[in-house]
């Protein structure tokens, strides 16, 4: 004891001594700061901190719908393996007897033996002492080995693919703990999760939970193989009828197996369809650089045509791609290769699905710019494939719907119908689309459409077309607009200006004498509806015709 006081007296003067080194002496810092990690606390506020928090926040992200997958996967192997081994237990219960002697056989034998003893009179105690009977040595049916074999190795499998099932789930939840501290620093939190992500990826841990679903269908065909042996032995008719049924399963089983192979959409796959990739692309991989090397020494590269050589490195490229990249990525890079077809299915998509209004909203707002892609091919073309027709029951419907309103507030409702103005600009619907700014038959509603100085200048664009079926339905509805409009400000001024191709001195004159703006108005619409009438419905050659034209 006196030796021990001295020893720990000198241990704590070292403690304190470093501790007054790492905080360079100072007196004016407390003990217990002195005593905190500094390091975690200044890298808080450290420049890196940003970048270290965004990779912390994608990384927790991934990791837990990571551990959620694996989680759902454990969950359902454990289901499946609980009630199957079941089954197996039940009917290895059964098939085990023929493994071993059967008591009764033996009985049966002695007492068949005495039953020959005492109905033949003729034998002599002596000769059946001196040659006692012996039942024959048991020997199992090669059925029964087969049988027992096969269904207790899958008993065995199974319980191993639910013993590591259990050992996933908690893997999931240790990675999920360690890697996952809020109480450090951004920085030690993503070295950290690094560090385990690293050895998840090293150690092959997705490749060892995707084995867990092959281990858990070779236990199911190995049941299989033993109960059609087994129902062979017993019943015929029993055997066909099981055969039958295994074997339409087993050939649905490999149409799912090779269907990612040839149909890179498909959404079927088997545990054993990326061993299949690899060997169908490999081998086919393997044959054509030993078809093209065997080639080039037979005869010379010259002798190739431009096609042929062509065609021959296309394949050798293809089918490397496909064995490196593997399933996933070959079909990603099968959809970037078709875009243009799937953005017609995304379009198609989201047109079927708008439901309310504020999607119907965000559909109009975002066509100019999907328009302007650059990412997107002839975008133009895409979006012409959408029925014209249900356009316009959309727009109309839209559009009446955010007139008739009384939630909505003015300005509200003019940046709704702008935006369905730039959509169908943009779209550059034909005549029979413009129905959709009458959206319905109510005259009220219909004159609220009208009302919004900002949609007239939307259409001028369109009463500028060389296309009369165009520019004629247009410039009547700017007519109509120029006089709905209730307030007259710079908007409808400049409005009629570019309407009437007037000036602004003879706008104000016009203004100074009432109405001569709506008589100007109605004289320029009568004009434009005979000269389209006259273009495009009589016949140049008519009387009438020309009498109106002029």
């Amino acid at each position: 004891m006196a030796m021990s006081q001295p020893t720990n007296r000198a241990v704590e003067v070292e403690d304190n001594a470093r501790e007054r080194v790492e905080t360079n002496g100072d007196p004016n810092v407390p003990q217990s700061a002195q005593r905190q990690p500094s390091q975690d606390q200044s890298n808080f506020s450290d420049g890196s901190g940003p970048l270290f928090n965004m990779y912390v926040e994608r990384a927790e992200k991934e990791d837990k719908d990571l551990a959620d997958r694996w989680q759902k996967d454990a969950d359902g192997i454990l289901i499946f393996t609980g009630l199957f081994s079941a089954a197996v237990a039940a009917l290895g219960a059964v098939s085990i007897q023929d493994l071993r002697p059967n008591p009764q056989n033996t009985t049966a034998f002695y007492v068949g033996q005495i039953y020959q003893l005492l109905a033949d009179p003729n034998i002599s105690r002596a000769s059946i002492l001196s040659t006692p009977a012996q039942p024959p040595p048991f020997s199992p049916p090669t059925y029964a080995i087969w049988v027992n074999s096969l269904w207790f190795l899958s008993l065995v499998i199974g319980l191993t693919c639910a013993l590591l099932a259990t050992l996933l789930q908690q893997w999931a939840r240790r990675y999920i703990t360690v890697t996952h501290l809020p109480r450090y620093s951004p920085h030690n939190r993503a070295r950290i999760r690094a560090f385990f992500a690293d050895g998840v990826e090293r150690l092959h841990l997705p490749g060892a939970v995707e084995t867990l679903p092959t281990l858990l269908h070779l236990s199911l065909f190995l049941f299989f193989f033993g109960l059609l042996i087994f129902l062979f032995n017993i019943n015929h008719t029993a055997f066909r009828v099981v055969a039958w049924w295994i074997g339409l399963s087993g050939g649905l089983y490999g149409c799912i197996t090779l269907m990612p192979i040839f149909c890179h959409d498909s959404p079927y796959y088997a545990p054993l369809s990326s061993t299949a990739w690899f060997l169908y692309n490999g081998i086919l991989y393997g044959v054509v650089d030993f078809w093209y090397i065997c080639y080039s020494l037979i005869s010379s590269y010259r002798y190739f045509s431009p096609t042929t050589r062509y065609r021959i490195l296309n394949l050798f490229r293809t089918y490397r791609n496909r064995t490196l990249w593997g399933i996933v990525e070959t079909a990603q890079e099968t959809a970037r290769k078709s875009s243009t077809k799937i953005d017609e299915h995304i379009l198609k998509w989201i047109f079927d699905s708008l439901d309310e209004d504020r999607e119907m909203e965000q559909f109009c707002e975002g066509i100019p710019g999907f328009c302007s892609s650059r990412v997107v091919n002839e975008p133009k073309d895409v979006l012409t494939k959408l029925d014209v027709m249900a356009l316009n029951s959309v727009f109309r419907g839209f559009l009446g719907r955010t007139c008739s309103s009384s939630l909505l507030s003015e300005r509200e409702k003019e940046r709704r119908i702008i935006l369905c103005m730039k959509a169908v600009d943009v779209l550059d619907l034909p005549f029979p689309s413009f129905g959709v700014f009458v959206p319905t038959s109510n005259e009220e509603d219909m004159d609220k459409v009208f009302q919004f100085v900002q949609m007239g200048h939307s259409l001028r664009s369109r009463c500028c077309s060389s296309d009369d079926k165009t520019s004629f339905p247009a410039q009547s509805m700017v007519a109509r607009i120029v006089a709905s409009v209730p307030e007259r400000d710079d908007r409808w001024k400049a409005l009629v200006k570019a309407h009437l191709t007037i000036s602004d001195d003879v706008l104000q004159d016009y203004l100074a004498h009432g109405d001569s703006v709506l008589l100007a108005n109605l004289i320029y619409f009568i004009r434009q509806l005979f000269r389209f009438y006259y273009l495009n419905i009589g016949s140049a050659s008519s009387p009438t015709a020309t009498l109106l034209w002029k």
